[in-house]
C-alpha cells in the first residue's frame, strides 16, 4: 500500500511540474488532478481523516435512501466535525 501512496505523490508531483509547462487552458485540469490524487493519498494515510463515501456493506439503505438530499449532512454529523477543500 506504501508504494501506491508513493506512487499517487510522485504523480502529483509531476503533475505539478507539467503544469508550468502547460497551456493556459491545461492548468486547471492538471491543478486538479493533483490535488485530488494528494487527498487520496491522504485518505489512504488518514483514513480517519476522510469522510465515508459509501455506506458500508449490509447498511441496509435502499436507492431512495442515497438520493436523499440530507444524507451528506447526516454522515457530516456521524464524523463530529466538518471537512473543507481547498480549492
Amino acid at each position: 500500500m506504501s508504494d501506491l501512496q508513493d506512487n499517487f505523490h510522485n504523480l502529483s508531483a509531476v503533475l505539478d511540474i507539467l503544469q508550468n509547462n502547460a497551456h493556459p487552458a491545461q492548468r486547471p485540469v492538471l491543478r486538479l488532478v493533483g490535488d485530488h490524487l494528494r487527498l487520496l493519498a491522504l485518505c489512504m494515510d488518514l483514513p480517519a481523516r476522510c469522510l465515508p463515501h459509501m455506506p458500508p456493506s449490509g447498511a441496509g439503505q435502499s436507492a431512495r435512501d442515497s438520493s436523499d438530499p440530507g444524507r451528506l449532512a447526516r454522515l457530516a454529523a456521524q464524523t463530529g466535525e466538518a471537512r473543507y477543500v481547498r480549492q
